[in-house]
């Protein structure tokens, strides 16, 4: 191979890589954010009515990730970036670049609100195809109602202990039952009031374990722990 052949096939090899970078990378763009053409969408609807809940507004993480090392992770923070419409729908736009850094995940978080609780999740651009495809996620939260625990004047009990999940991003419940009047004492009865996610569930008391339904949201189911 003569010289010329070699400074020529060495030169296409040189122009393949700047574009390949041009293409997944910032470039010499170090302050611009930049998008790529697709999103993560989905409708936000309550678990049990089905209907649709509007104006929840979501925050994003925007990271770039090297390693496992949290050293090795950069990330910046965008809020308000996305709101769901009266049908509940929400349509998030997957960032590319900003401040020269290559973005290759992002970890939404819907803001809870007195009715509904959320959890964060986040999306790899490589194990969702995000650079290239939009992903449809629809969030289905389970909402609350109240445990209302008589113990009597004689008794007393601490922080109950719930086996229940959190739930996940798509179907995030409500709340942990956790205590939201400490008491009330009268001639006749004590009690705790607790708010929990709707369902069957299960929460554990001094006395043992108790299962309990909420089928309606704000509905009171009450536990008698009265001797």
């Amino acid at each position: 191979m003569s010289n010329k052949t070699f400074l020529s096939q060495a030169l296409k090899l040189l122009l393949l890589a700047f574009l390949s970078i041009s293409f997944y990378s910032c470039g010499d763009k170090t302050d611009e954010l930049t998008y790529y053409d697709t999103y993560i969408e989905g409708y936000i609807k309550d678990y049990h009515t089905g209907q649709p809940i509007s104006g929840i507004v979501f925050d994003a993480y925007y990271v770039e990730s090297s390693g496992s090392n949290f050293l090795s992770t950069y990330y910046e923070l965008f809020t308000e970036i996305g709101k769901s419409d009266n049908n509940g729908y929400y349509k998030i736009r997957i960032p590319k670049c900003n401040n020269g850094v290559t973005f290759n995940s992002i970890k939404l978080v819907p803001h809870s609100t007195d009715d509904y609780f959320f959890l964060e999740k986040s999306f790899g651009y490589e194990t969702n195809d995000l650079s290239k495809n939009s992903l449809t996620v629809n969030i289905n939260p389970i909402t609350y109602g109240y445990l209302k625990i008589n113990v009597g004047l004689n008794n007393y009990i601490n922080e109950p202990f719930a086996y229940e999940s959190m739930g996940t991003y798509e179907e995030p419940k409500a709340y942990i039952p956790q205590r939201i009047i400490d008491s009330s004492i009268s001639v006749n009865d004590k009690y705790y009031i607790l708010k929990a996610g709707m369902g069957e569930n299960v929460i554990y008391l001094y006395d043992g374990i108790h299962q309990y339904k909420i089928i309606n949201a704000k509905d009171t189911v009450i536990i008698n722990l009265i001797n």
